[in-house]
C-alpha cells in the first residue's frame, strides 16, 4: 500500500457509497434486504429489535426472548437507538476496513495491498450487509480489530488487550465464536516467529475479564446468585447459566430459515435423538475448531481463518456477510488459494445459492409452488462451497508445507 493516505480516501469513498445508497434506494429495496436470511441473521431481524426495545422500554416482563439473546447488539451500546442511525452501520464498515489495512500492512501477499483492500471495502455482499443492519457488520468490525490487533508484530500490551477484549465482546455477541481464541492466542508472534507467551497470557486475561463482564452486567440470572453463599450452590447456579449461554451460539433455538443446516434438521429429528444431536452439533465446532488452530501453526493468520469458516459453517444462524471476514483474510494467502483444485466448483456454488435463493423462497413461502426442501437444498450448496473453500486451502497448504520441507 502506497500509504495510510489511500487507505484514509479508499474507507472515505467506502462510507460515502453507503450513506449516499442509504438515501437514494426506494425504502422497498431497503425492506427486501432487511427480510432477506441470506444476509441478515434472524436474531438480529431489524423488526424484532425493535420490538424488544418497545416492550424494554415499557418494563414488560419477558421481552428478552432466546433468540433474541443470541446477537445483544442493542444491549452493548450507550443508546440501543443508535442501531436505527443512518452512520451506525457505515462506520462499522469503516472501522473493520481500517482494521483489514492494519492486517494488510503486517502480512506479506503477492497481490497488491490496495486491490484487497479496495474489494474488500467495496464488496457488494458487504454494502448490502450494511444497508440491511445485518449484525454481522458489527460482528465483523469487532473480528477485523482482533486480526489486526493480534498481527501487529511485535505484540505490545496494548495490543494484546486489545485483541482480547474485543474478543471478549464478539464473544458476549455470539458464544460461539469463543472458539477462536486459541487461534487468536496462535496469532500472537514475536519478530522471530515464535510463539509470544506474554500475548498469550495478556490475550487469554483480557479476554476473560472482557467476557465475563459483559455476560455478568447482561444475564439476570447471575444477578440473583449469591456469591457469599456455598461453593457448592454458586456452582450449581453460575454453571447451567454459563452452559446455556455457550450453547445459543451453537445451538438452533427456533426454526427460521437461514443459511445453516440446523433449523430444518431439528425439525425433522425424532424428540428421542434431539440430545444426541444436540452434542454433536456444539462437539464437532468445539472440537474441529481447537484442532484447526493448532494444525496450521505455519500459517496462523490462515489456520484463524479456516477454524472461523469451519465454526460458522455449524453456527444455528449463519449469513453470507459473516463470512466475508474470513474469506477475505484466506485470499490474503493468495499462494495458496491459486493452487486449489476446485475453485470452479466454490464459485459456481456461491453463484448458484445466490441467484436462486430469492426464487426458491417465493416459491415456498408466497406461491406455494416449492417447499422448505427447496430451500434448505440450496442453504446445503451454500455451505457445501463454503466447506470446500476451506478443506481446499488448508490442504493446500499442508501439501506446500510439507512440500517445501523436503526440499530443503
Amino acid at each position: 500500500m502506497k500509504g495510510p493516505v489511500l487507505a484514509i480516501v479508499l474507507i472515505g469513498l467506502g462510507v460515502a457509497v453507503r450513506v449516499a445508497l442509504q438515501n437514494t434506494l426506494p425504502a422497498s429495496v431497503i425492506d427486501t434486504l432487511k427480510g432477506r436470511p441470506e444476509l441478515v441473521s434472524v436474531p438480529n431481524d431489524d423488526k424484532r429489535v425493535k420490538e424488544i426495545l418497545w416492550l424494554e422500554e415499557r418494563g414488560i416482563e419477558g421481552s428478552e426472548s432466546d433468540l433474541t439473546i443470541s446477537y445483544p447488539l442493542h444491549r452493548v451500546l450507550p443508546d440501543p437507538s443508535l442501531l436505527f442511525s443512518p452512520f451506525f452501520y457505515p462506520t462499522l464498515d469503516a472501522v473493520s476496513a481500517a482494521a483489514f489495512a492494519v492486517t494488510l500492512r503486517a502480512t506479506d501477499t503477492e497481490g497488491s495491498p490496495t486491490f484487497f483492500l479496495a474489494l474488500f471495502i467495496f464488496n457488494p455482499l458487504s454494502i448490502a450487509a450494511c444497508l440491511a443492519r445485518s449484525a454481522s457488520v458489527a460482528i465483523s468490525a469487532v473480528m477485523m480489530v482482533v486480526v489486526a490487533a493480534a498481527r501487529v508484530t511485535p505484540p505490545s500490551v496494548f495490543t494484546s488487550v486489545l485483541a482480547g477484549a474485543s474478543l471478549g465482546l464478539v464473544s458476549y455477541l455470539n458464544s460461539g465464536l469463543s472458539l477462536l481464541l486459541p487461534a487468536v492466542i496462535m496469532m500472537g508472534r514475536k519478530e522471530s516467529g515464535r510463539l509470544s507467551l506474554a500475548f498469550a497470557v495478556t490475550t487469554l486475561i483480557s479476554f476473560l475479564v472482557s467476557f465475563a463482564f459483559y455476560l455478568y452486567s447482561e444475564v439476570a440470572q447471575f444477578k440473583e446468585v449469591d456469591f457469599t453463599a456455598g461453593a457448592e450452590e454458586v456452582l450449581n447456579k453460575v454453571v447451567p447459566t454459563l452452559i446455556d449461554w455457550f450453547t445459543r451460539g451453537l445451538v438452533t433455538r427456533d426454526s427460521s430459515p437461514n443459511l445453516g443446516a440446523q433449523w430444518y434438521l431439528f425439525v425433522q429429528v425424532f424428540d428421542q435423538f434431539r440430545v444426541y444431536f444436540v452434542a454433536i452439533v456444539v462437539l464437532v465446532p468445539v472440537i474441529g475448531g481447537v484442532v484447526l488452530s493448532l494444525r496450521l501453526t505455519a500459517w496462523p493468520l490462515l489456520a484463524f481463518a479456516i477454524a472461523h469458516v469451519y465454526i460458522l459453517l455449524f453456527s444455528p444462524y449463519p449469513s453470507l456477510p459473516d463470512f466475508i471476514v474470513p474469506v477475505s483474510l484466506l485470499f490474503l494467502h493468495s499462494e495458496h488459494v491459486k493452487h486449489m483444485r476446485l475453485s470452479l466448483l466454490v464459485l459456481g456454488g456461491q453463484i448458484i445459492g445466490l441467484s436462486l435463493a430469492p426464487l426458491l423462497m417465493h416459491e415456498w413461502v408466497v406461491t406455494g409452488a416449492g417447499n422448505a426442501n427447496f430451500y434448505y437444498a440450496l442453504s446445503l450448496v451454500h455451505m457445501l462451497s463454503f466447506g470446500i473453500l476451506m478443506l481446499e486451502v488448508g490442504s493446500t497448504s499442508v501439501r506446500l508445507r510439507e512440500r517445501k520441507l523436503k526440499n530443503d
